[in-house]
């Protein structure tokens, strides 16, 4: 499965990573192809080389979301 992180933050400060057939993926000019992922850990790993303060998609990735 594709992955993508949004350069933007959310609410709390956090850049959400997002699989290719998420409802809430963000635009093309303000998201990062992270490649293809067996699962949403790896690609959380990968998007945290950028920017720390990433997290998952509540409703796509859940699995690596982590609720603070």
């Amino acid at each position: 499965m594709k992955f993508f992180l949004s350069v933007t933050t959310s609410t709390k400060g956090q850049h959400v990573i997002h699989k290719e057939i998420c409802e809430y993926l963000p635009d093309d000019s303000i998201r990062i192809d992270l490649g293809e992922h067996f699962c949403c850990d790896s690609a959380l790993e990968e998007a945290k080389k950028r920017y720390e303060n990433s997290n998952g998609c509540f409703h796509c990735s859940i699995l690596s979301y982590t609720f603070y």
